[in-house]
């Protein structure tokens, strides 16, 4: 896979906007549990799509420091000035408890635990480190990784470093990795045939909509699969395959785009402490749609705007990126 695939792009933009709009509390909740159905088992299936045969193939400390410093060390230092600017809000608001509430957050955050601080779905980057050592095991064992994987799905992980959230984000992860010359014959088929697309896109997206009133919502790191997990899997890939329908039938070259994709860690990061932002300065925000998607856009676009400054001056925290 050669170049920027137009459609990963899309893909990539629409998925964030879905995981900014996904933490409002939206007019109507319903919403947002669709948007929880396939948000970010979206982002581990293309995650593993854009993950290169060459990149398995090096030494497996190598593999590990590359993966460490794209994931881990971002995690690390987002976290960091989140837990700061929380810090700043709650002497601000006179309740800061240097013993009980800091130290807290402060374990919870180095610990990628159960409630860390405000700093989007950064546990996003645990998880899909992890997934990344799977696959490279995989390849090099796949007899042993294969028992292994069957023991994750049957096994309760520990909430630390989102380890509990591994076997499903590996599900999707894995999918797309091992799929990926299928999916680009998929999509290339499905870019000459815009009827197709269109009818897909939407059979796909509505019958998410109807699994999601039937059994309810998934949360990956809740770790809330429904009374039907195997279902709740079943619409997320019914998801992905809608999204990736809808985006290769609107898929044109786009800069605004483009660095949207470009700037998806900034924004999983980062997006909380705007909207946190939002919420305090704009009246009865959440009342109105038209509000809060223009808001949410906002936020993905001024994020996306400032990435570049970091990538530029402090490359660190983009992982070198």
């Amino acid at each position: 896979m050669k170049g920027r695939v137009v459609w990963v792009d899309w893909a990539k933009a629409l998925g964030i906007y879905l995981v900014v709009l996904g933490h409002y509390i939206l007019p109507n909740v319903e919403v947002r549990g669709y948007i929880y159905m396939f948000h970010m088992p979206l982002f581990f299936f293309i995650s593993g799509f854009l993950t290169s045969d060459k990149s398995l193939n090096m030494p497996f400390g190598e593999f590990v420091k590359i993966k460490a410093k794209r994931l881990i060390v971002p995690y690390y230092l987002f976290s960091a000035l989140c837990l700061i600017w929380y810090l700043i809000k709650l002497k601000a608001g006179g309740g800061l408890d240097i013993f009980n509430t800091t130290l807290s957050v402060f374990i919870n955050s180095f610990l990628c635990g159960d409630s860390p601080v405000s700093c989007g779905p950064a546990w996003f980057l645990w998880s899909l480190f992890f997934c990344n050592i799977c696959v490279y095991a995989y390849k090099k064992y796949p007899a042993v990784m294969l028992i292994l994987l069957s023991t994750l799905g049957v096994i309760n992980l520990p909430i630390y470093l989102a380890l509990h959230t591994l076997p499903c984000a590996l599900l999707f992860f894995t999918v797309g990795f091992l799929g990926k010359d299928k999916i680009i014959n998929a999509a290339d088929y499905i870019v000459s045939k815009k009827v197709i697309a269109l009818i897909a896109s939407v059979v796909c997206l509505v019958l998410v909509w109807v699994g999601y009133r039937l059994i309810g919502n998934m949360d990956m790191v809740a770790d809330q699969y429904t009374s039907y997990p195997v279902f709740s899997l079943i619409f997320a890939f019914i998801g992905i395959f809608g999204v990736i329908s809808l985006c290769t039938l609107v898929a044109k070259q786009s800069s605004l785009i483009e660095s949207i994709s470009r700037s998806t860690l900034v924004i999983m990061c980062l997006h909380t402490e705007l909207l946190w932002f939002i919420q305090l300065h704009v009246y009865d925000i959440f009342s109105n749609w038209f509000v809060v998607l223009i808001s949410a856009f906002a936020i993905v676009v001024g994020l996306t705007a400032i990435t570049p400054f970091i990538r530029k001056y402090v490359p660190i925290l983009m992982g070198g990126r």
